[in-house]
């Protein structure tokens, strides 16, 4: 595959990291694959990383496996889109151009093997061109043949064998083979992970196993913003809420804003749209019901999940880098004496052991 230049992932670490210097980045990276530890890079390699603090460095490494997750994954969706043939130069310029693994499994979701999904049984039923023929009349690129309904077109779909006997059977099969197609659309699924990321709150609830003076009952009745509970000294309070869920006295649910009561239903509107612009055509009803179940069934559930997602990544990564602090042993001095104290020490576990005080790694 065409993998990124060098640039790309320049350009890449200072979006996500702008208050960390490339070259100090650069350094920390050339360090560790030369088997350096994050405390010798942080006490004895300063000059060449610039001074970066560990948060920096530990930053710079994790930014880099997440690169190489990125460039992994294409690799895997080019070589499964490839064995089905369906690999063409521009979905291949367009993976190899996405940098966000969120991004990729959109790219990715309509040439995935599914289970036997309503869809899936839907195709296998021969409906698929019933659903071509809604869509197309939907969008203005096909026009009904006088007196040609959607019932009597459907009509000619049936199919007992697959248990598909009536008209109506028939256009329930093709929406279910609609709902995919919209919930697989790019534009739209990126528009609601927008909207639930920057302008989302998470909510927290009381659940019938609630116990008297609980130690969440703080969140019993608690809103946050998403945007908000990403940052640092607000992770906390997603940990807490989640292990409320855990324990089975709270419940979970990502919406929109507590001031905005037409948050779903904008989304519900651009979905819609997206579904039909023909809005007198024969199966004008069913694509519209179509676009609203692809939103409510299929893509708040899938990016209310990516949100959790990034919360609990973020919370954890907050959470090691404060018990990394807090047992972080003071180092020793430079004395070359053995002493009784650096005889226990030398019987701690490695983890807990302080850095040597010799410049070897």
């Amino acid at each position: 595959m065409t993998t990124p230049a060098p640039s790309a992932f320049d350009s890449w670490f200072r979006a996500r990291h702008p208050e960390i210097r490339l070259e100090g980045a650069h350094a920390v990276l050339e360090l560790s694959e030369g088997g350096a530890t994050v405390p010798f890079i942080t006490r004895y390699r300063k000059e060449r990383t610039g001074n970066l603090d560990e948060v920096a460095i530990r930053s710079s490494l994790a930014a880099k496996e997440l690169w190489d997750r990125i460039l992994n994954r294409q690799t895997i969706i080019l070589e499964a889109i490839e064995r089905q043939k369906k690999l063409t130069p521009e979905l291949k310029e367009k993976v190899v151009s996405t940098l966000d693994l969120d991004a990729l499994e959109d790219l990715y979701l309509p040439y995935k093997q599914k289970r036997k999904t309503r869809s899936v049984l839907a195709r296998e039923a021969g409906l698929e061109p019933l659903a071509d023929w809604i869509w197309n009349c939907g969008h203005g690129t096909e026009t009904p043949l006088p007196g040609q309904t959607l019932d009597l077109w459907a009509f000619t779909f049936r199919n007992l064998e697959k248990g598909i006997t009536t008209a109506e059977a028939a256009i329930d099969g093709a929406r279910d083979i609609l709902v995919e197609r919209i919930a697989e659309t790019l534009e739209l699924r990126a528009r609601v992970r927008q909207a639930l990321f920057e302008k989302g709150w998470l909510r927290a609830a009381k659940t019938d196993k609630a116990k008297p003076h609980s130690k969440y009952e703080t969140y019993f009745a608690f809103q946050e913003k998403v945007s908000s509970l990403r940052e640092p000294q607000s992770s906390h309070r997603y940990l807490a809420v989640r292990r409320g869920t855990a324990e089975g006295e709270l419940s979970l649910t990502v919406g929109g804003p507590p001031d905005d009561a037409e948050f779903e239903a904008r989304l519900t509107a651009a979905f819609e749209s997206a579904a039909l612009s023909v809005p007198d055509s024969p199966g004008a009803d069913v694509l519209k019901k179509a676009a609203r179940m692809a939103l409510r069934d299929h893509v708040l559930p899938s990016i209310e999940n990516e949100a959790h997602r990034a919360l609990k990544d973020a919370a954890d990564e907050v959470a090691i880098r404060v018990f990394a602090e807090n047992v972080r042993p003071s180092a020793p001095s430079r004395s070359s004496e053995w002493t009784p104290a650096c005889a226990r020490a030398a019987s701690w576990p490695q983890w807990t052991r302080p850095e040597p005080t010799s410049r070897t790694r």
